[in-house]
């Protein structure tokens, strides 16, 4: 029966999101953790430069600084070593305003004097105005594909773009290999949407031309650039992952897995095609409120919500739902289920905005959530991120990771990837997630939060109320601009 109610349920949710590309449950997929933002850039950077054919990268911003560089020189000696294609795509916008002001990023890829110049796709304001797009509808996807259709294919998913921020942000990635060779994995949809989102920013925003070679001599390149994972411990974390990647993932099959190492048994990739779809709608004037728009790719978790019982855990850096995820997860807590969150309080809030103001938008989405529940058989727990305990604790101060659990005794399901689960992912931006049912995954994705929990503060129902009745006149000006952005 249980099976019966999901295939129906996902008949309709298929029929509903009918915009969106809707890729098929995928098993053949081993997946990697990479929790540590320093061991993940290291076995990035070591990937970037064995490179032999390509390099594919959709990102938010892209910055040439103490994160951005040590990336962008590790692609570029794999452009000048291997003759690599390299092919970035980001928004110029939050680039400029994380600090590439002269599009630093791009110079160093796209120089001509390259024997293999990439190819940098700098999506900017005007582009998006032309196209019927507003200025801060973005391509938040972050996905990195290397070597793509050759057996040294990997990818790497999840919340991290190539900028300094990352440094504060407590984050995670996911790198994906092909178990068996020729049979079909989570990869190919991932390429598949890679390359639609590449034809559709190409459209509308051609790649940047440059005449003149970014000069060898300059500071930026000259500049050493930073080894990121410095302590032993990390070295000995970088090693042993590589270890692991050098060998086929088909060895593995069957056999005991590393920690960080998983086969899960489904999985499937998540993506709302949201920029061309915003496009195709206003050329065929069928738009009429981002409301309505169906393809929002949270219908996959709704579907799975509404059927389970258990415990669901959210990780995001702010709340502010749709409405019908927070239906969604206000009749799961009245049908007698726990409910966790874990987000930014205030002093992280600070770490991006003056007064941590976007705490007060999520302080909204609480209290709703506590309104719509009071009474129910369940219970909604909060966790909010506190910036100085994370600190004094050598943890991350801003959590930047999304997630979403969900876990009983017979069901073990974990989404993650660049959607943060608020409006503005539904709505403004292109996001994409990997659901995976995985006991292993889910234990391993709820472990990680459970480690960091002293840095967290949870707050009751009577502080969200008190904090949403103190909402300052500052929020209530700049609450739009909160809302579409986050």
């Amino acid at each position: 029966m249980r099976i019966y109610l999901n295939v129906i349920s996902i008949f309709f949710m298929l029929v509903a999101s009918s915009q969106a590309e809707i890729y098929p449950s995928r098993g053949n997929t081993e997946v990697i953790y990479l929790g540590d933002m320093n061991v993940d850039f290291e076995v990035r950077m070591m990937l970037f430069r064995q490179a032999r054919k390509s390099i594919d990268i959709l990102s938010m911003s892209q910055t040439a600084d103490e994160i951005g560089l040590p990336i962008l020189k590790s692609i570029r000696s794999a452009q000048i070593n291997h003759g690599v294609k390299v092919r970035i795509a980001y928004d110029q916008m939050i680039s400029m305003m994380e600090g590439d002001l002269t599009n630093t990023s791009a110079r160093i890829i796209s120089d001509p004097s390259l024997p293999c110049p990439g190819e940098v796709i700098c999506t900017g304001t005007i582009e998006k105005w032309l196209s019927g797009l507003d200025y801060n509808d973005l391509q938040h996807q972050k996905v990195t594909v290397i070597d793509a259709g050759t057996p040294s294919e990997v990818i790497i998913v999840g919340g991290r773009g190539y900028t300094d921020f990352n440094k504060d942000a407590a984050d995670s990635a996911l790198l994906i290999r092909r178990i068996k060779p020729g049979i079909p994995y989570i990869g190919d949809d991932i390429i598949d949407n890679l390359e639609r989102t590449w034809d559709f920013l190409n459209s509308i925003s051609k790649p940047m031309h440059f005449e003149k070679p970014y000069k060898d001599n300059s500071r930026v390149l000259k500049t050493r650039g930073k080894r990121l994972a410095e302590k032993s411990k990390d070295r000995v974390d970088v090693l042993e992952i590589m270890s692991v990647l050098r060998r086929p993932a088909a060895e593995m099959a069957g056999k005991s897995l590393k920690g960080f190492q998983f086969h899960p048994e489904e999985s499937q990739f998540l993506t709302n095609n949201l920029l061309e779809n915003l496009n195709q709608s206003k050329k065929d004037h069928s738009f009429k409120n981002r409301a309505e728009l169906p393809n929002d790719n949270h219908s996959r978790i709704i579907s799975d919500i509404e059927q389970f019982n258990g415990k669901v855990e959210l990780s995001a850096y702010a709340l502010g739902m749709t409405e019908d995820l927070r239906t969604a997860l206000v009749n799961f807590v009245n049908r007698g289920n726990t409910l966790e969150f874990y987000t930014n309080g205030q002093e992280s809030h600070k770490l991006l905005m003056m007064n941590g103001l976007p705490v007060f938008y999520t302080v909204e989405e609480l209290k709703k959530i506590y309104d719509l529940t009071r009474g129910g058989r369940g219970k909604v727990i909060t966790y909010l991120l506190d910036a100085g305990k994370a600190k004094k604790l050598g943890e991350n101060p801003f959590l930047h990771r999304k997630q979403v659990l969900l876990k009983n005794q017979s069901t073990h399901i974990a989404y993650t990837g660049s959607d943060n689960f608020t409006w503005s992912a539904a709505k403004k931006n292109d996001e994409s997630l990997a659901r995976f049912d995985d006991r292993r995954m889910v234990k391993a994705f709820s472990q990680v939060t459970a480690s960091e929990i002293g840095a967290y503060t949870k707050i009751s129902e009577a502080e969200v109320n008190e904090m949403y009745h103190n909402r300052p006149l500052l929020y209530r000006c700049a609450r739009s601009l909160i809302r579409a952005s986050y």
